[in-house]
């Protein structure tokens, strides 16, 4: 056969023969998008690429008539020219937040009329025009950075899968297995395979008489699938030799003596397992798990370190466990050390019933002391009572003396005050006098602070008027009294001496007299008053109004007026 160029300077990652047409051959294009080559007339002919794709195509396949594309760093596309390829993606793939680890591998696959794609990060088949994540055998094949390198069906019902499980981490192993079902549930084997890790498979191919020939990067391997041996036979773990403080051989061939309990001193508390398996199937290349139960929260990793050792151990009740994973995966069953370590003697029993005798003698020798100390102050204190008490009886003789002289003048004070009193209601208009003076319905309001006070009222007629006023003395109590006494001698002698009727007039004549009367004393008195007086003409009703800093308030209905008064007292002050 002769060869023939058909296209130069073409990069392609994938050649796919479409099913349903043969002589139609999808070439995957390195940066292009998807590409065609069609075989007419005895020759092939590339048609160029199809409008709308781009990018890495690494991938192509094929499901009932559907040509279905994979981008790197994209993801899985639907081939369909009449949309641009952002409307051709299948959804489903999770998200990922870190632009390094998004999907940078994709292989599909066509396995039980389903189409399957290995990506970057697991494993996904398409569902109902949507990509969903292959979730049975546990979750094996839904898991971040499991990259599956290949993913190929054969036509013995097998999906076989060649997966690094932490893509990110060098120099990893892959695991190379097949999925099948059995009873209607997918199993995944992959214990035959373990030897075939050396080296990258990148095709696998199935004879009809049950050998698969598998093709890696510099070696073949075949598999005879008729011979099937025993990967999961029982096999146990068991532990060689235990050793206190490092150099102590404490016992041998530990897994006869599981059963029985085995007590160590305090000073014997830093132990060194040593455990092996008798299982040797693909090697001696084992693994080992250990807890300590009593001390471990968990079991350790996976190792082939064939040994565990644990320092300072606190007296408490232990079990040592170890188990043994083999070559193809496959666990042991456990093998187990209970033993104990006594506390020390400083933290025995008797140790303690040692410290409480102690701690109650020392307690009572302090009550002991506290007691006699308590005894001497309160003698002490006694005698020191009893002076004061002497000296606190005298000085409260004293006091009632005082107290009693006291009274005696607060007495006279107080009824030179309560007799003050009944002077200053004299000049009080009484309730028969303000019913002369008003010829309608009137109240007073009088609360003094004191016995005696600084506010008083007033209220006088003449002929058809009536004027009153409420009046707010410097001052309370006595001191106020006085002056209040001033006022009103003012006001009388404003109406009755001058005859004045008009409430500015008679503010103006009583500040006048006032500031007569403060001005007589050498010491210079500078109180005073503040007033709002009020005129009413009871034919007319009219009503004049003049203030020194008392508003006028009117109530009209619902309204309520206030008449500002004006900014001065009645007396002598500073503007």
């Amino acid at each position: 056969m002769k060869e023939k160029l058909i296209i130069r300077d073409v990069y392609a990652w994938d050649l796919f023969q479409s099913g349903t047409d043969p002589d139609h051959i999808i070439i995957g294009l390195d940066g292009n998008g998807v590409g065609s080559i069609r075989y007419k007339n005895g020759e092939f002919i590339y048609e160029g690429q199809y409008k709308n794709t781009s990018g890495e195509v690494r991938t192509v396949a094929e499901l009932n008539g559907h040509i279905y594309y994979s981008v790197k760093f994209g993801g899985i596309y639907l081939l369909d020219t009449t949309k641009t390829q952002e409307e051709n993606m299948i959804p489903g793939l999770k998200e990922l937040n870190d632009t390094i680890s998004k999907y940078r591998q994709f292989d599909m696959t066509i396995f039980d009329n389903t189409l399957y794609v290995g990506t970057s990060h697991g494993l996904y088949r398409l569902v109902n025009d949507k990509l969903q994540a292959f979730a049975e055998c546990d979750g094996l094949f839904d898991q971040k950075d499991l990259l599956i390198h290949r993913a190929i069906s054969t036509d013995d019902d097998k999906l076989w899968l060649i997966m690094f499980h932490n893509a990110v981490k060098k120099n990893e192993i892959p695991e190379i297995g097949y999925l099948h079902k059995k009873d209607g549930k997918f199993e995944w084997v992959s214990a035959p395979f373990k030897p075939m890790t050396e080296d990258l498979i990148f095709s696998i191919y199935p004879q009809h008489n049950g050998y698969y020939w598998f093709g890696g990067g510099s070696t073949i391997f075949v598999y005879n699938s008729k011979f099937k041996p025993q990967f999961d036979l029982p096999f146990s773990a068991f532990i060689s030799q235990i050793r206190l403080n490092e150099d102590s051989l404490y016992m041998l061939a530990a897994n006869h003596a599981s059963s029985t309990e085995n007590n160590l001193n305090y000073a014997q508390n830093s132990i060194t397992f040593k455990f092996g398996t008798s299982a040797y199937l693909g090697g001696i290349e084992n693994e080992y798990s250990y807890y300590l139960e009593g001390e471990d929260k968990n079991w350790s990793k996976w190792s082939s370190t064939n040994q565990a050792v644990y320092q300072r151990l606190s007296e408490g009740d232990y079990i040592f466990h170890v188990k043994a994973k083999n070559y193809y995966g496959f666990e042991s069953e456990e093998a187990v050390f209970h033993f104990v370590i006594a506390p020390p003697w400083y933290r025995t029993w008797w140790a303690y019933l040692i410290y409480t005798i102690l701690a109650i003698l020392f307690i009572y020798l302090i009550i002991r002391i506290s007691i006699r100390r308590v005894k001497r102050q309160n003698e002490r204190l006694e005698e020191i009572v009893e002076e004061r008490t002497a000296e606190i009886a005298e000085q409260n003789k004293q006091l009632e003396l005082q107290k009693a002289e006291i009274q005696e003048k607060s007495n006279d004070i107080l009824d030179s005050i309560k007799y003050a009193k009944r002077i200053q209601n004299t000049i009080l208009p009484d309730e028969q006098k303000l019913e002369k003076v008003f010829d309608f319905d009137h109240f007073v309001l009088y609360r003094p602070k004191d016995i005696v006070s600084g506010d008083f009222y007033w209220a006088n007629r003449f002929e058809d008027k009536t004027i009153f006023s409420a009046i707010d003395c410097t001052g309370h109590g006595v001191p106020g009294a006085f002056v209040s006494i001033v006022g009103h001698n003012g006001l009388n002698r404003a109406v009755n001496e001058f005859k004045l009727r008009k409430p500015a007039e008679i503010l103006d004549k009583l500040a006048e007299l006032v500031i007569a009367n403060f001005s007589q004393s050498q010491s210079h008195i500078k109180d005073g008053m503040d007033i709002a007086l009020c005129s009413i003409d009871n034919k007319s009703l009219k009503l004049e109004y003049a203030g020194a800093n008392n508003p006028l308030i009117v109530i009209r209905g619902e309204e309520i007026i206030e008449i500002k008064a004006d900014k001065q007292p009645i007396g002598e002050f500073e503007n």
